[in-house]
């Protein structure tokens, strides 16, 4: 009977290893781009692929090195959507 207990006990720990050591493994890591035109790492793909830069990716440390080299987009000048402040009264 102790021989059977120590083999559940084995078995048992292996499992655990397993679902343990897996569960990382299954993370998928994106660079996209942000509303605000610079590009960031989500850990979800993202539903829109015009946004989505590079990816899937194994580990956040490899997607955030792809990110250093990915180029922001260009933010459209604000000054033609803003009209000119009238000057003030002499």
């Amino acid at each position: 009977m102790n021989k059977f207990r120590i083999r559940c006990l084995i078995v048992l720990s292996y499992v655990i290893l397993t679902v343990i050591t897996a569960t990382p493994a299954a993370a998928e890591f994106y660079v996209v781009y942000g509303s605000a035109g610079n590009s960031v790492v989500v850990d979800s793909r993202p539903r829109d692929a015009s946004v989505m830069f590079e990816g899937p990716f194994t580990s956040h440390a490899e997607a955030e090195f792809v990110l250093k080299g990915v180029p922001a987009l260009p933010v459209p000048p604000l000054a033609s959507a803003v009209p000119p402040l009238p000057s003030p009264p002499r």
